[in-house]
């Protein structure tokens, strides 16, 4: 009895080499892509993708906890518990297909990914500064620190905040914050990084001046 396979390719002779063989032995071979593998498409990197992922999944659930919750159905209330939640939550996600899972892959790209600085202070209230962003709102974020008297040397500032240097301080924020936005939101470098962003380099939004 002839094996399946020289079934396969001989229905793919008989239909030539045209459209109809070709789409035959594509149904007959391919397999449904995963989330995961669709992602993985789009340069999306997973927080499963890290070595230690705990913390960044505990990060994650802290940053959206009541939808989180919503969605994982867990009803209590501790940062670790909620973190293994969502990373079970996750883990069993990503491997369902892509096709037809639109809704619920932009949940995966929110809370199942590691997102930029510039994302989680939008999911915070709050507009990263640019270098084209107006006086206005570079000066109300130095304002801000200023008034809590924020270590300076954080973002590159010498001297104290006794001394009337606003100018030369907005200049120097300005450097130090360009292309932070970019940087990777992670539980590792969040003391170093997106706190130092979310006080010097950003306003509330509904402060913000366009």
């Amino acid at each position: 009895m002839p094996s399946f396979s020289k079934i396969l390719l001989g229905s793919v002779a008989a239909g030539g080499v045209g459209t109809g063989g070709v789409m035959t032995l594509r149904h007959f071979s391919s397999k449904e892509e995963s989330i995961k593998e669709a992602l993985k498409g789009e340069d999306i990197e997973l927080i499963s993708s890290l070595a230690i992922p705990k913390a960044q999944y505990e990060l994650e659930y802290e940053s959206d906890k009541d939808l989180i919750k919503k969605e994982i159905n867990y009803q209590g209330d501790k940062k670790d518990e909620g973190g293994a939640k969502l990373k079970e939550w996750c883990d069993s996600k990503i491997l369902l297909p892509s096709k037809d899972n639109g809704d619920l892959i932009s949940k995966i790209k929110k809370w199942c990914s590691i997102r930029t600085v510039s994302n989680q202070l939008s999911r915070a209230g709050k507009t990263l500064l640019t270098a084209s962003s107006k006086a206005d709102n570079w000066n109300k974020a130095l304002q801000e620190v200023k008034k809590v008297k924020k270590d300076r040397t954080k973002v590159g500032l010498d001297g104290n905040w006794d001394q009337n240097t606003d100018t030369n301080d907005i200049n120097t924020m300005k450097t130090w914050c360009t292309g932070k936005g970019d940087e990777k939101f992670l539980a590792t470098n969040k003391e170093s990084i997106y706190d130092i962003v979310e006080s010097w380099c950003s306003v509330n939004t509904t402060n913000y001046v366009n």
